[in-house]
């Protein structure tokens, strides 16, 4: 007979009920250590044989990073908690929930089930076949001895989420990421309600770009709410900052050394609930990416998670570079990156951005976009031009460059490029900006 191994973390009272139904009786389990924190718990699943995380949601912080990081080890987790927590958990991805009895359950008539035994019967139901415990077989003839199968649930008739995420990554050395990022945002908000994150966890500029000053860590503030599953839109909403002409911000975080609060199953569960509030969500992170051997070999948090985690919850991705020799070299490091490790192949656009005939030549981004179809096989670009008195005069004025140089062919370019973007999810800009948006508004 198989033996489970099972990290147990359950209130004193119904650790040692547990212990003892475990050691008097021969269910096929084995409890290899009696956990105290959620630090010793991961660390017994990295180093012991167990199949089974069990704990109660008093003695342990649970939140989605958690969760995550126990599935990635292939170990199915099952968690007893008051009834009023059971649905937060759920949301999370725990294998199984159990509540625990209430006086109700205990008043009424007939036997009940003790929480030893629900629990018992829950770690049998998660652990995979070849796990299992080996039960004597009907014979091969009889009903019960064939395999049930059932249907898949239908689709959702309708789907809550509305927004699309598009996510700004791109190279090292400022090719202009936030600030494409915010006038893109600009032009969108538009046609709808735009949200920027600020989830560069390398060197956030968002509050500066806006003229806002030091601002708390909205950001952050989302992750802890939406690590522990209860992220709504009122909350989320509540978080953040208004800026004028349809966005808002999510805020990045105060300090670099802080990124570890931006992990990556919170930052997609907050992404998703924003595409649930927002038309339109625009994410900013820094160039640096973990690649996937680091995550693997990683029984945590990883220092650029956030990168990743944007770009796999992304609608479209854009990849940007600047437009001269280091900038194009750069691009193409990043491209290589992005195809070895699968990460936006299908839903990209590529932008290269300051342009200018200074370093590209007469025939500007016509020849770029020769130049980068014959020689890196990259056979779509867009191009946005350089003009850097009216970037200048944007970030003095803490805004979008619509607000302060409506004419300027940098600012043409860029509603251009929102244009082809809602292109791309079948929707149409077709109002144009008539107002100022004020500084840090």
């Amino acid at each position: 007979m198989s033996v489970i191994g099972i990290a147990l973390s359950l209130g004193a009272e119904l650790e040692d009920e547990f212990l003892r139904t475990v050691e008097d009786s021969s269910v096929g389990f084995k409890v290899i250590r009696r956990c105290a924190s959620d630090a010793e718990l991961l660390a017994t699943i990295a180093a012991e044989r167990v199949s089974v995380a069990v704990f109660d949601a008093d003695m342990i912080d649970i939140d989605s990073e958690l969760i995550r990081t126990i599935g990635r080890s292939g170990v199915k987790v099952v968690a007893i908690c008051d009834p009023v927590q059971s649905q937060r958990l759920r949301s999370l991805g725990i294998d199984s929930v159990i509540s625990r009895q209430s006086v109700e359950d205990l008043l009424q008539d007939g036997p009940v089930e003790s929480d030893v035994t629900r629990l018992l019967g829950a770690i049998r139901s998660v652990v995979s076949p070849v796990d299992r415990p080996v039960q004597p077989q009907e014979p091969p003839d009889s009903p019960e001895s064939l395999p049930k199968f059932s249907l898949p649930p239908p689709p959702d008739e309708e789907d809550e989420r509305l927004g699309k995420i598009i996510t700004v990554w791109g190279t090292q050395g400022a090719p202009g990421r936030s600030f494409i990022a915010l006038n893109l945002a600009a032009q969108l908000a538009i046609s709808g309600e735009v949200l920027v994150v600020d989830a560069d966890t390398v060197s956030p500029v968002f509050t500066q770009l806006l003229g806002l000053g030091m601002q708390s860590s909205g950001v952050a503030a989302a992750c802890r709410i939406a690590g522990h599953g209860r992220l709504t839109q009122a909350s989320l909403r509540a978080l953040c900052l208004p800026v004028g002409g349809g966005v808002s911000l999510l805020s990045g975080l105060s300090k670099a050394n802080r990124w570890r609060e931006v992990t990556h199953s919170a930052l997609q569960r907050l992404l998703e609930e924003a595409a649930t509030t927002f038309p339109w969500v625009i994410v900013d992170v820094s160039s640096e990416i973990d690649t996937a051997q680091d995550t693997e070999l990683s029984f945590g948090p990883t220092r650029f998670q956030a990168t990743r985690a944007a770009i796999e919850a992304a609608d479209l991705t854009l990849i940007v570079g600047a437009a001269d020799p280091i900038g194009i070299r750069r691009l193409m490091s990043v491209l290589d990156t992005a195809q070895d490790e699968g990460l936006a192949q299908d839903s990209r656009m590529i932008i290269v951005n300051k342009v200018r005939q200074s370093v590209t030549g007469a025939r500007g981004d016509v020849g770029l976009a020769d130049a980068l179809r014959k020689f890196a096989g990259i056979h779509s670009i867009e191009t946005l031009p350089f003009h850097s008195a009216h970037a200048d005069h944007a970030l003095i004025e803490g805004c979008d460059i619509a607000s302060v140089e409506p004419q300027s062919e940098l600012t043409q370019a860029c509603a251009r490029l929102a244009r082809d973007l809602a292109k791309t999810f079948d929707r149409v800009i077709v109002a144009k900006r008539t107002r100022k948006r004020a500084r840090g508004s």
